[in-house]
């Protein structure tokens, strides 16, 4: 952030504290709660008691002792009410503050202070104890309301894991990001240490991201922040053991996690009493600790934030969770920081120092691989016997590399550090030669190879020692040797009459003991020195994984020791305690160093010895080198003919690709030139099919010049019907007769009616084809698209083999999807072909029938013309025209006056075009997976008339059985 930004941001906060001030109130300590507070610090209660006693008492009004508050403006006038006062009343004149009384019921949101509160009530002696809060209006901005809760004025200095919490916070990791509060915090930390040595370590650990993630995952675990030391960090992360320590700060979140069964909010409520209570404690092994912290947490008096059954709950977890280990956490972490500590400046011994490298790096890198490595691991059950373990070779590394550590953390103080620049008056100590021979022996013998290894072993650990025990003896300023080398071969030789111990001489070693009468071991950190020297024989593998029996009184040192071991390398190992303990016995430390004995035996024979000695030692070891050579020449050559029979099998399976490659380029032409082929095919079909259509769209004037003739048939039926009407004085008969013939002429002008709007139909069903005729146009623009798609995707084959195989398989899947489509969309437009040809076949039929229809109407209109005639010749004899009129109806065989006969042929056209061009709903189901296209979509309809039924046919049986009828 910016200054000007700071600056602007800080006023605007002031701003704001000033406006929504409201007073400075007196209230009573029953009606404060502190719902943003984790809990009261016991600590800083405790150092708050004794401020208020060593003052003789506390002034509540003072500045650094107020209490901010937020309070409604609803609930402010309901205090007011109370309390008699007015708004004017709450502004503080001097040491005089007013009374504001609450509902006994009502809680105020105090935003910091609850330490101070809780040491209140235990030094004020009055009955209704009081204290000074500074109101603010509760609509205050989010920004103001955290920094008057964050103001720590003549306050406590925040912890280390405040500051890392809330910077984290501010961040934008543990919460909203606000850069303004991450640099106030980050001023105030460094302002705790005048160098800013925490800062730096702050940013160290923000700027390691392993660290960083497991720090971070104590999120929603916030009381166990409270024991993060930032001073410690440069220390942990010198000691070279990250994977160790990032290992013990996730078996402390692990461990946590389980206890609440990864519940945020129950975690969230875990207190800093009840963690001091059970950090370091381990009820699943102790009794004695179980009956206490049982019924401490059946009292309430830890874990009081939960309810009964959550406490049983959580009591069970732990309890669980404890037989093998201590509660964990970052107390203890950093405590047993120190433990590590010690050995891991023995393990640097055995390798040179890089920079960024950890111990376990740098053993890895001098271990061999997998493949080099037996079906037998080499584990040290005793100072002086072994144990040859079956097991897989990928567990080696972890096994060597743990009893490496063991070996270090047990001989830790014989194998100091070295130090530079030693000032006057510190003596460091020294090196047991002996212990640190062993120490490189060991790692020699487990397969771990490294050039300061291969130092110490070619020293000679007798002569060293008799050397600085000469030195000791007789100091060098006051006295000098004239043989030193014969002196010291004189020590060794005194050294050479000691005898190892044999295996079945091994001192034995008691079931471990719990501690010392009277006494309890530490819980953490470095041992007691009687602890340590008690614990050493059972520093192994197979003790510290064996099954440990429940202790009465109190934790032994071992088994917090055990805890830690665990707590950094895991419990898990590769193999059972049980098959170290039934494993055959390997050689012993000085049975197995051959070449070392052989070593001291040249320093103590005579010259001439010594000589033909090591001209053997020299002709041995070049022996050795050149079998050494031999082999690795051996295991070159085999190397180099796997090499060439991996290069000829890769050779063919490269011609073998090409081949396929190859193949399936023809196939991918192939494929494309008959997808070619089809395509003009269609094109060809798709072009026969515009020229039918456009054959039927040429139809359309004759129908139109038909429907003209039909109009001016019904104009002169209309005159004909006036002429009608003039003969109302014909019999009751006749009169029957010309209102039926009205009727069906009006008839007939209603059917001429429909054949306009079919003809119309016929009309939209152009337009639908012609928008077909469009989407086939895309469909050709789209299936060359994708021509041209296969054609890149085919000369793209040739750039990478395995792409080139895949991409062909996806290539003949569109192939064949895409034929598939187009002989789908092939059958439908033949299907569509066939029908449009039976739509025409019926229109024509149609036609004609209309016209014979036509003719019919016409002949009709003469016949009756004609009877209107003969009946204005005469009445004299009515029944005669009326036999005559009848007998030409009877004789036709087509009568042409009947309305019938026409509506049955209007209704037969009707039928026929909706049966051509009805909807896919009313006669095909849909298909499950491809949408038919427009025309395939109906079927011809299901009529129970065939087709080449004439209409003429029809309207004549019709008439001669309405004449039958009359007669």
């Amino acid at each position: 952030m910016t200054r000007t930004r700071f600056v602007a941001v800080s006023r605007r906060i002031r701003q704001e504290k000033s406006s929504k001030y409201i007073g400075a109130v007196n209230i009573r300590l029953d009606n404060l709660c502190f719902p943003y507070s984790r809990g009261p610090d016991t600590k800083n209660v405790k150092r708050l008691i004794k401020l208020f006693q060593g003052q003789r008492g506390c002034n509540p009004g003072e500045t650094q002792n107020r209490i901010p508050a937020i309070i409604s403006e609803t609930e402010l006038q309901d205090a007011l009410a109370i309390s008699n006062l007015t708004r004017g009343d709450l502004v503080a004149r001097g040491d005089s503050f007013a009374r504001l009384d609450l509902p006994s019921a009502f809680q105020l949101k105090c935003l910091r202070g609850e330490d101070r509160v809780q040491a209140a009530r235990e030094v004020l002696n009055s009955p209704e104890p009081r204290w000074v809060v500074d109101l603010y209006a509760a609509d205050i901005s989010d920004e103001t309301r955290r920094d008057l809760a964050e103001e720590y004025a003549c306050e406590q200095a925040p912890a280390d894991g405040d500051f890392y919490f809330k910077i984290r916070e501010y961040q934008g990791v543990f919460g909203q990001e606000n850069s303004r509060a991450e640099d106030t915090w980050k001023a105030r930390l460094g302002a705790t240490s005048g160098s800013g040595h925490k800062k730096n370590r702050m940013d160290q650990i923000v700027t390691d991201p392993r660290l960083c993630v497991a720090f971070d995952a104590f999120r929603r675990i916030p009381v166990l922040y409270g024991d993060l030391k930032l001073s410690l960090v440069n220390k942990m992360t010198s000691m070279g053991c990250h994977e160790e320590s990032l290992h013990y700060l996730n078996h402390i979140k692990d461990f946590w996690h389980s206890v609440f069964d990864g519940n945020e909010s129950a975690m969230m409520k875990l207190d800093r009493t009840s963690l001091e209570a059970l950090q370091l404690t381990a009820p699943g092994a102790c009794e004695k600790q179980a009956r206490d912290l049982h019924a401490r947490i059946r009292s309430g008096d830890i874990l009081s934030a939960f309810t009964e059954a959550e406490r049983e709950r959580i009591w069970s977890k732990i309890y669980d969770a404890t037989v093998d280990c201590t509660v964990p956490s970052l107390h203890s972490f950093f405590e047993d920081r120190k433990y590590i500590e010690d050995a891991a400046h023995c393990m640097k011994r055995l390798f040179p120092g890089k920079l960024h490298e950890t111990i376990r790096s740098a053993l890895e890198s001098a271990y061999p691989d997998v493949d080099d490595q037996g079906t037998e691991c080499l584990v040290q059950v005793s100072n002086s016997s072994y144990a040859m373990v079956a097991t897989n070779g990928a567990d080696h590394f972890d096994l060597a590399y743990r009893q490496l550590w063991l070996y270090a953390r047990r001989h830790f103080e014989d194998m100091p550090p070295e130090r530079e620049h030693i000032v006057a008056g510190y003596k460091t100590a020294g090196v047991d030669e002996m212990v640190l021979f062993d120490f490189a022996s060991l790692a020699y013998k487990l397969g771990f190879r490294t050039t300061e290894i291969k130092k110490l072993l070619q020293g000679n650990p007798d002569r060293q020692i008799a050397h600085r025990l000469l030195k000791m003896a007789r100091k060098p300023d006051q006295f000098y040797f004239e043989d030193i080398e014969s002196s010291i071969s004189a020590v060794t030789t005194v050294m050479e009459a000691a005898r190892p111990i044999c295996n079945s001489q091994d001192v034995d070693v008691e079931e471990p003991e719990v501690v010392a009468a009277g006494a309890t071991a530490k819980q953490c950190g470095r041992p007691l020195v009687s602890d340590h020297m008690r614990c050493k024989p059972l520093l192994f593998l197979d003790k510290l994984h064996a099954t440990m029996a429940r202790q009465n009184r109190n934790l032994s040192s071992f088994f917090i020791q055990r805890s830690t071991y665990f707590a950094f390398f895991g419990k898990d190992l590769a193999i059972s305690c049980e098959a170290m303990q039934d494993a055959p016995e390997a050689q012993s430390v000085h049975d197995v160093d051959m070449d070392i004995e052989r070593t001291r035996e040249t320093i103590i024979a005579s010259p001439q010895t010594r000589a033909r000695m090591e001209i053997a030692s020299r002709e041995s070891e070049c022996q050795t080198k050149l079998r050494i050579a031999q082999k690795e020449a051996g295991d070159a050559e085999s190397r180099l003919q796997m090499l060439l029979t991996k290069e000829r099998q890769q050779t063919e399976k490269l011609a073998g690709l090409e081949a396929a490659i190859t193949a399936r380029a023809a196939e991918s032409a192939a494929t494309e030139k008959n997808l070619q082929e089809r395509f003009e095919k269609l094109k060809q079909r798709e072009v026969e099919q515009v020229i039918r259509l456009e054959t039927l769209a040429a139809n359309e004037p004759e129908q139109h010049a038909h429907m003209k003739q039909l109009e001016q048939g019904r104009a002169d039926m209309e005159g004909d019907i006036r002429l009608e009407c003039i003969a109302t004085h014909l019999e009751a008969t006749t009169e029957d007769e010309d209102a039926s013939g009205t009727e069906r002429l009006l008839q007939v002008s209603a059917q001429l009616s429909e054949k306009q709007n079919e003809l119309n139909k016929l009309e939209e069903m152009e337009r639908n084809k012609r928008l077909v005729i469009r989407q086939l146009e895309e469909e050709e623009v789209r299936l060359r698209s994708s021509i041209d798609g296969l054609s890149i995707t085919v000369r793209a084959l040739t750039e990478d083999e395995q792409a080139k195989v895949d991409s062909i398989a996806s290539l003949k899947e569109q192939h064949q999807s895409t034929n598939n489509k187009l002989v789908e969309k092939e059958m439908g437009l033949r299907q569509n072909i066939d029908f449009l040809e039976v739509c025409r076949e019926r229109l024509e039929a149609d036609i004609k029938a209309a016209t014979e229809e036509k003719d019919v109407l016409s002949q009709a209109l003469l016949a009756e013309k004609h009877i209107v005639n003969s009946m204005r010749g005469g009445s004299q004899d009515i029944d005669e025209p009326t036999t005559e009129r009848r007998q030409p109806l009877e004789n036709v065989p087509l009568t042409p006056g009947e309305g019938r006969a026409v509506e049955d042929g209007a209704a037969g056209l009707e039928y026929m075009i909706r049966g051509a061009f009805d909807s896919e709903e009313e006669h095909l189901a849909p298909t499950e997976d491809i949408p038919l296209p427009l025309f395939s979509r109906a079927l011809p309809a299901v009529s129970d008339r065939p087709l080449e039924a004439p209409m003429g046919n029809q309207t004549e049986e019709t008439i001669e059985i309405r004449g039958a009828g009359r007669r």
